[in-house]
């Protein structure tokens, strides 16, 4: 069963242009894992620091592997954390009913 993905991230001060080229340059890697069927970043219209991943996977046992492989990979956590202001919160959804 897909599950859906939610991710709120707060960029540092005057680093949001810089922050959303880095998640789209992630983005674009995430987009070859198995069971990612489809992932976009938004930016909030009224605070532009905000922005919502919005990530639908085949599977949350391969979102948990995709999460592993991205942790493994500690170049790509610091190259994030020097854009956000804090972790991201994450919400993981299944489909009602």
């Amino acid at each position: 069963m897909s599950v859906l993905i939610l991710m709120d991230c707060t960029f540092l001060p005057g680093k949001t242009e810089e922050g959303t080229k880095l998640f789209n340059e992630f983005l674009d890697q995430t987009r070859t894992r198995e069971g990612c069927e489809q992932i976009e970043i938004y930016v909030d219209r009224a605070d532009d620091s905000k922005a919502t991943l919005i990530e639908l996977w085949s599977s949350k046992d391969l979102h948990d592997t995709y999460l592993e492989w991205r942790g493994s990979r500690p170049e790509d956590g610091e190259r994030m954390k020097a854009v956000l202001a804090g972790p991201p919160a994450m919400r993981v959804l299944d489909p009602a009913g």
